[in-house]
Protein backbone atom coordinates (compact mmCIF):
# COMPACT_ATOMS: atom_id res chain seq x y z
CA UNK A 1 0.00 0.00 0.00
CA UNK A 2 1.09 3.24 -0.61
CA UNK A 3 -0.69 6.13 2.22
CA UNK A 4 -0.14 9.58 0.80
CA UNK A 5 -2.08 11.84 3.39
CA UNK A 6 -1.67 14.77 4.69
CA UNK A 7 -0.46 17.39 3.07
CA UNK A 8 -3.77 19.16 2.68
CA UNK A 9 -5.10 18.33 6.29
CA UNK A 10 -2.05 20.18 7.64
CA UNK A 11 -2.46 23.01 5.37
CA UNK A 12 -6.09 22.96 6.76
CA UNK A 13 -5.33 21.89 10.39
CA UNK A 14 -1.72 23.88 11.69
CA UNK A 15 -3.15 26.38 13.69
CA UNK A 16 -5.66 24.57 15.27
CA UNK A 17 -4.30 22.42 18.20
CA UNK A 18 -7.22 20.03 18.83
CA UNK A 19 -7.75 19.89 15.44
CA UNK A 20 -4.10 18.41 14.66
CA UNK A 21 -4.22 16.23 17.71
CA UNK A 22 -8.13 14.83 16.03
CA UNK A 23 -5.56 14.30 12.69
CA UNK A 24 -2.67 12.67 14.41
CA UNK A 25 -5.10 10.19 15.68
CA UNK A 26 -6.50 9.15 12.19
CA UNK A 27 -2.73 9.08 11.22
CA UNK A 28 -2.25 6.49 13.58
CA UNK A 29 -5.55 4.17 12.46
CA UNK A 30 -4.31 4.17 9.31
CA UNK A 31 -0.97 3.15 9.97
CA UNK A 32 -2.02 0.36 12.58
CA UNK A 33 -4.35 -0.61 10.01
CA UNK A 34 -1.93 -1.91 7.88
CA UNK A 35 1.16 -1.94 10.45
CA UNK A 36 -1.18 -4.55 13.03
CA UNK A 37 -2.73 -7.72 9.84
CA UNK A 38 -3.93 -9.76 13.01
CA UNK A 39 -6.14 -8.14 15.16
CA UNK A 40 -9.77 -8.99 16.52
CA UNK A 41 -12.14 -7.10 14.73
CA UNK A 42 -15.51 -6.36 16.20
CA UNK A 43 -17.33 -8.89 14.10
CA UNK A 44 -15.27 -11.44 15.06
CA UNK A 45 -15.90 -14.84 17.02
CA UNK A 46 -12.65 -13.50 19.19
CA UNK A 47 -14.42 -10.31 20.16
CA UNK A 48 -16.94 -11.35 23.14
CA UNK A 49 -19.99 -9.34 24.27
CA UNK A 50 -22.43 -8.58 26.62
CA UNK A 51 -24.84 -6.31 26.80
CA UNK A 52 -26.75 -5.16 23.16
CA UNK A 53 -23.89 -4.80 20.07
CA UNK A 54 -25.37 -3.72 16.73
CA UNK A 55 -23.28 -3.32 13.44
CA UNK A 56 -21.64 -0.58 12.46
CA UNK A 57 -22.77 1.37 8.54
CA UNK A 58 -19.75 2.43 7.95
CA UNK A 59 -17.83 -0.59 7.60
CA UNK A 60 -18.14 -4.31 7.52
CA UNK A 61 -16.03 -5.57 10.72
CA UNK A 62 -17.18 -2.57 13.31
CA UNK A 63 -20.31 -2.69 16.19
CA UNK A 64 -21.55 -0.16 18.26
CA UNK A 65 -23.28 0.30 21.44
CA UNK A 66 -25.37 2.38 23.66
CA UNK A 67 -26.21 0.51 26.39
CA UNK A 68 -25.06 1.36 29.80
CA UNK A 69 -22.27 -1.74 30.93
CA UNK A 70 -22.41 -3.04 27.54
CA UNK A 71 -19.05 -4.93 27.39
CA UNK A 72 -16.57 -5.77 24.00
CA UNK A 73 -13.44 -8.38 25.21
CA UNK A 74 -10.59 -9.69 23.66
CA UNK A 75 -7.16 -10.98 24.13
CA UNK A 76 -4.48 -10.33 21.92
CA UNK A 77 -0.46 -10.50 22.97
CA UNK A 78 2.30 -7.61 22.90
CA UNK A 79 3.62 -4.71 24.81
CA UNK A 80 1.60 -2.63 23.54
CA UNK A 81 -2.38 -2.73 22.87
CA UNK A 82 -3.78 -0.85 20.17
CA UNK A 83 -8.18 0.05 19.83
CA UNK A 84 -9.30 1.27 16.87
CA UNK A 85 -12.91 3.21 17.04
CA UNK A 86 -14.84 5.83 15.42
CA UNK A 87 -15.43 9.39 15.87
CA UNK A 88 -17.95 11.16 15.38
CA UNK A 89 -19.27 14.81 15.29
CA UNK A 90 -23.10 14.00 15.95
CA UNK A 91 -24.10 14.89 20.01
CA UNK A 92 -25.76 11.31 19.67
CA UNK A 93 -21.92 9.68 19.39
CA UNK A 94 -20.60 11.06 22.97
CA UNK A 95 -20.32 7.25 24.17
CA UNK A 96 -17.74 6.52 26.32
CA UNK A 97 -15.61 3.58 27.88
CA UNK A 98 -13.80 2.46 30.11
CA UNK A 99 -10.32 0.23 29.26
CA UNK A 100 -9.07 -1.94 31.27
CA UNK A 101 -5.99 -4.42 30.60
CA UNK A 102 -5.81 -7.40 32.85
CA UNK A 103 -8.28 -6.16 35.09
CA UNK A 104 -6.77 -2.67 35.54
CA UNK A 105 -7.74 0.69 34.27
CA UNK A 106 -5.85 1.68 32.18
CA UNK A 107 -7.73 4.69 30.15
CA UNK A 108 -11.35 5.47 28.58
CA UNK A 109 -12.58 6.66 25.48
CA UNK A 110 -15.04 8.24 23.76
CA UNK A 111 -16.74 8.28 20.16
CA UNK A 112 -17.32 11.92 20.18
CA UNK A 113 -15.74 14.25 17.76
CA UNK A 114 -16.06 18.03 17.51
CA UNK A 115 -14.84 18.28 13.75
CA UNK A 116 -15.64 16.74 10.74
CA UNK A 117 -12.80 16.05 8.23
CA UNK A 118 -11.57 17.89 5.61
CA UNK A 119 -13.68 17.26 2.68
CA UNK A 120 -16.69 16.97 4.88
CA UNK A 121 -17.06 13.69 6.97
CA UNK A 122 -18.85 14.07 10.23
CA UNK A 123 -16.84 10.89 11.27
CA UNK A 124 -13.57 9.21 11.14
CA UNK A 125 -11.74 6.06 12.06
CA UNK A 126 -9.04 6.60 14.96
CA UNK A 127 -7.00 4.73 17.37
CA UNK A 128 -5.91 4.48 21.00
CA UNK A 129 -2.66 2.91 21.99
CA UNK A 130 -1.99 1.45 25.64
CA UNK A 131 1.69 1.24 26.17
CA UNK A 132 4.33 -0.45 29.26
CA UNK A 133 2.84 -3.75 29.17
CA UNK A 134 4.92 -7.29 29.51
CA UNK A 135 5.62 -9.57 27.14
CA UNK A 136 2.21 -11.66 26.45
CA UNK A 137 -0.92 -12.16 26.17
CA UNK A 138 -3.56 -9.27 27.70
CA UNK A 139 -6.98 -9.47 28.27
CA UNK A 140 -8.65 -6.29 27.27
CA UNK A 141 -12.25 -5.40 27.94
CA UNK A 142 -14.26 -1.78 27.19
CA UNK A 143 -17.36 -0.85 29.04
CA UNK A 144 -19.61 1.55 28.08
CA UNK A 145 -19.46 4.18 30.86
CA UNK A 146 -22.53 5.75 29.38
CA UNK A 147 -26.26 5.42 28.53
CA UNK A 148 -28.16 5.95 24.84
CA UNK A 149 -25.11 7.66 23.56
CA UNK A 150 -23.19 5.80 20.55
CA UNK A 151 -19.67 3.79 21.44
CA UNK A 152 -18.15 2.68 17.86
CA UNK A 153 -15.51 -0.28 18.40
CA UNK A 154 -13.88 -1.17 15.15
CA UNK A 155 -10.76 -3.85 16.41
CA UNK A 156 -8.37 -4.38 19.66
CA UNK A 157 -4.81 -5.72 18.68
CA UNK A 158 -1.54 -6.20 20.05
CA UNK A 159 1.78 -5.70 19.11
CA UNK A 160 2.91 -9.12 18.76
CA UNK A 161 3.10 -10.23 15.28
CA UNK A 162 3.68 -13.00 12.92
CA UNK A 163 4.93 -10.91 10.04
CA UNK A 164 4.92 -7.14 10.05
CA UNK A 165 4.84 -5.07 6.78
CA UNK A 166 7.78 -3.06 6.23
CA UNK A 167 6.38 0.66 6.46
CA UNK A 168 8.32 3.68 5.69
CA UNK A 169 6.84 7.17 7.10
CA UNK A 170 8.32 10.39 6.22
CA UNK A 171 7.14 14.25 6.85
CA UNK A 172 4.82 15.41 4.54
CA UNK A 173 5.25 18.56 2.31
CA UNK A 174 5.22 22.07 4.51
CA UNK A 175 2.66 24.42 2.89
CA UNK A 176 3.75 27.76 2.94
CA UNK A 177 2.10 30.92 1.95
CA UNK A 178 3.62 30.24 -1.29
CA UNK A 179 1.99 26.73 -1.90
CA UNK A 180 4.09 23.75 -1.36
Amino acid sequence: YTLMIGTNDHRIYKNDAAKMEFFKRFLRQCVSWLALPIKVKARDAGMTYTGSWGNTSVNTFGKNTTQNGATAQATVSGTSVYIGYIIQNYSGAQGQVDVRIDGNLVGSLNSYGVMNTALGASYAGTCARFDGLSAGSHTVQLTVTTTGQIFYLDYIAGTDQAATPKILLSNIIDMTAAAY
